[in-house]
């Protein structure tokens, strides 16, 4: 211990009289170490960290199999039968997908929440208690029971002042009257999100109701395996179609049990792992450049180790101040990587889309530092170990007579090697990061099918219990849309119940083609008149809304171009029927799922024809959503005053440019791409130190051949060319060995790639190309160096 202690106080010493080597060789490994515990912490936090709940490994979510593939939700009459007949489940709930939200009123402010309507025993499911007050009980989630909430700890905080006494006060949730009965515990989340507000889920049986909106959540008895339990599922689907006749399709498969975390997860884990294959190659990257900076240091200690072993020196205690020297470094560069990683995932969290809301949240824990301390030591063997194995196997004599005039060539060699590695590994990385910014722009060309420049969107929770009704619901829009007109340069305002890129109404409608009927699966919209003359959406055929489709006249439709080439392919669809309705008109297609997906088929109906029931149905689930042309910004305040104008208990939600809408799809490709940039940088970066390494080494051992070269009628121009060819003949084979290693790879990126193929080649040489740049810029201040080298320190020697 006191000889490691001894060795490790003179690694100190020594590496304190080379402060620039300590600093490059530190920075080094802090950016390989940072990287990889960064995305250590978000592996752990999102697919790794032991879930919130009681025994989480029991916990599964009910799916629902069609045909087509698997929906997250059953009916309400497939919830209560499962619950009620299956064997495998200890206990089961129920609660609602996420919904437009609720409008909570405290004395005169309004605020908009995010909330979540659940079952009876949901959070007994989970195994969490409220920290004040209880759960609801079954009498509450019936029809006609007593209206009550929960709310959670942050709510609890931030607008009741932690009032221990809040359990039985009463607020208002969209204009009724709500006792709470419940705070949640600090930091609880479920379903990825953190509602504000828990309501009963009231469940209204009806065997014709087939809309799949109810989640189901259960836990397994102990001892029952998912295996077993999946049996289950077979068995009841069976027992199910002969107790509810027709409701289950033949074509239906049924009940698939999927664990909760796994659903959690399922969005996120490719990301993560995509992510830290690439942060795996910059540890490599670092190590290489961090053994090649020791071999170097190693070559320069080359006399004083052959003194050493004149003097009797062992091939251990020749090889243990290396090491104690690489251990130091990784130690250091362990210290700066946890502190990159912290500022990284504070990137990290300022970057990721909504829709990645876990990553956000992931913060440094104890087990990620832990392996950060490992991953330190592992770094400072193996930075060490290998110019260790070397020392002592010089030639003692050479190496006394050469003094410091030792080319190092075997070093050297294994030093380019290194760097050679680092180069091709820099190109995969590049390469991805390329690839991922042409798809980008590939996106951005797409055509949506309407025009968002200087496109507004506003939305609202319309609560059902103010605005039940349609014509209720139509009159408030109608009055708020004539506020927003009014203001300064707004030109045209038009609602709809869901935005373009935002989810919204589906469904199946029925219709005729050659002469056999036809069923189709279809978007569905409520818009108001001029809603296409506002999106700047071309009317192809017939005409667009107007003011005369309303309430009680015949009912109409507009479809867009793919569906009238559904069931219209060789004829004109306006004329035609749909549902009972008829097509007045066909408009161009809107990109409704994001840029890379084909424009759905779509029916955009008259708000004011909607029945009270599909009015209640869309304000539940979706905000509604008026789209504002103007020539100005918009902002909250000016939008919250037009609104109050018409109801001042109604709060706006949100008002954004519709740029912003179109960026937020992109979301999932902008975070894996600003990453990958990120971690490519690092790469280039640490390349460059290579190569500058290699490149000064090389001149520092050529210094008196350089200096014969001039004295002999060499140019700074040949001096200067020579030492940049080095650099390029550093970087070209590694280049080669990249672009090779980049079509293997790369493929991984085919789900993140629009309008580029994983092995488009141009991408790949330019990645390449971009790297012998970068060598050759690294090799420019040896080159310099080199030529400066006075011609008589070389005739003075020879």
């Amino acid at each position: 211990m006191e000889a490691l202690l001894a060795d490790l106080r003179y690694a100190v010493r020594s590496l304190r009289h080379s402060p620039g080597f300590s600093a490059i060789a530190i920075l080094t490994l802090a950016l390989g170490i940072g990287a990889t515990t960064a995305i250590a912490s978000l592996l752990y936090g999102v697919l790794l960290r032991p879930l919130p709940y009681a025994n989480p490994e029991q916990l599964v979510q009910v799916t629902w199999g069609f045909e087509q593939g698997w929906t997250d939700a059953l009916t309400a009459s497939e919830y209560v039968y499962w619950r009620e007949h299956a064997r495998s489940f200890a206990a089961a709930s129920a609660y609602a997908g996420e919904g437009a939200g609720f409008n909570l009123e405290t004395g005169d402010a309004a605020q908009y929440v995010r909330g979540q309507l659940v079952a009876d025993s949901l959070f007994a499911v989970l195994g969490v208690r409220p920290t004040l007050g209880r759960d609801f009980s079954a009498e509450e989630t019936r029809a006609g029971g007593p209206p009550v909430a929960i709310v959670s700890y942050g709510l609890w905080r931030d607008r009741f002042g932690a009032d221990r006494r809040i359990v039985g006060r009463a607020v208002r949730v969209n204009g009724v009257s709500y006792m709470i009965v419940g705070v949640m515990p600090q930091g609880f989340q479920f379903g990825g999100i953190a509602p504000d507000l828990f309501l009963p889920l009231v469940l209204r049986l009806d065997p014709r109701d087939q809309g799949h909106n109810t989640n189901m959540i259960a836990r397994l008895s102990p001892g029952v395996s998912l295996g077993a339990a999946q049996g289950d599922m077979a068995r009841l689907l069976a027992e199910f179609r002969r107790d509810v006749p027709g409701h289950a399709g033949q074509r239906e498969r049924g009940a698939r049990l999927v664990p909760y975390r796994e659903l959690l997860v399922a969005g996120v884990r490719p990301t993560l792992v995509l992510l830290f294959g690439a942060v795996a190659l910059v540890v490599l990257i670092a190590i290489a450049n961090a053994t090649g900076l020791l071999f170097g240091r190693a070559s320069a200690r080359a006399q004083e180790i052959a003194v050493r072993t004149a003097l009797g020196a062992g091939r251990w205690a020749l090889a243990r101040p290396l090491l104690a020297e690489g251990l130091v470094l990784a130690l250091a560069g362990g210290v700066g990587g946890v502190l990159l990683a912290h500022w990284t995932l504070d990137l990290v969290a300022a970057a990721s889309p909504g829709n990645l809301a876990q990553v956000a949240a992931v913060r440094l824990d104890l087990p990620v530092l832990a392996a950060a301390f490992a991953l330190s030591l592992a770094a400072g063997l193996a930075v060490g170990v290998v110019p260790a194995l070397k020392a002592g196997r010089d030639d003692l004599r050479g190496s006394l007579q050469a003094g410091d005039r030792g080319l190092g060539g075997v070093r050297q060699r294994a030093r380019a090697i290194l760097v050679g590695t680092e180069i091709a590994l820099s190109v995969v990385l590049v390469a991805g990061a390329l690839l991922l910014i042409v798809s980008l722009s590939s996106l951005w060309s797409v055509n949506p099918g309407f025009d968002p420049s200087r496109l507004w969107v506003v939305q609202l929770s319309l609560p059902s219990e103010k605005y039940g009704t349609t014509q209720s619901a139509t009159l408030f829009e109608e009055a708020v849309r004539e506020r927003l007109a009014a203001l300064p340069g707004v030109s045209t305002v038009a609602t709809a119940s869901s935005p373009p890129f935002e989810r919204g109404l589906n469904t199946w409608v029925n219709g005729v083609k050659d002469g056999r009927p036809l069923q189709a699966y279809v978007e569905s919209r409520l818009v108001s008149p001029g809603y296409f003359e506002t999106l700047g959406i071309p009317v192809l055929r017939g005409r667009s809304l107007t003011r005369g489709d309303a309430h009680g006249t015949a009912p109409v439709v507009v479809v867009s171009a793919a569906l009238a080439r559904t069931y219209w392919p060789d004829s004109a669809a306006v004329g035609h029927t749909l549902d009972g309705a008829e097509v007045v008109g066909v408009v161009g297609d809107v990109r409704t799922f994001g840029f890379d997906q084909a424009a759905p088929p779509m029916v955009y109906s008259p708000a004011t024809q909607a029945s009270d029931v599909i009015t209640r149905t869309v304000d539940r689930w979706f905000l509604t959503t008026w789209l504002v042309r103007s020539g100005q910004p918009l902002d909250l305040r000016t939008v919250a005053r037009a609104v109050a104008a018409v109801d001042p208990g109604q709060p706006v939600v949100g008002v954004r440019a519709m740029d912003e809408v179109l960026a937020a799809s992109l979301g999932p490709r902008r975070f894996v791409a600003l990453l990958l940039e990120l971690f490519a940088a690092f790469a280039v970066l640490l390349a460059a130190v290579g190569i500058y390494g290699v490149v000064s080494y090389a001149v520092s051992q050529r210094r008196r051949e350089i200096g014969l070269r001039m004295a002999l009628g060499a140019a700074t121009l040949d001096v200067t060319r020579l030492v940049l060819r080095q650099g390029v003949g550093l970087a070209a084979p590694g280049g080669a060995i990249g672009i090779a290693g980049a079509l293997m790879v790369t493929r991984f990126l085919g789900a993140y790639l629009y309008g580029v193929q994983a092995t488009d080649l141009r991408v790949l040489v330019l990645a390449a190309s971009a790297l012998v740049l970068v060598a050759v810029l690294a090799s420019y201040v040896p080159a310099r160096r080199a030529t400066k080298v006075d011609p008589m320190v070389a005739l003075r020697y020879e």
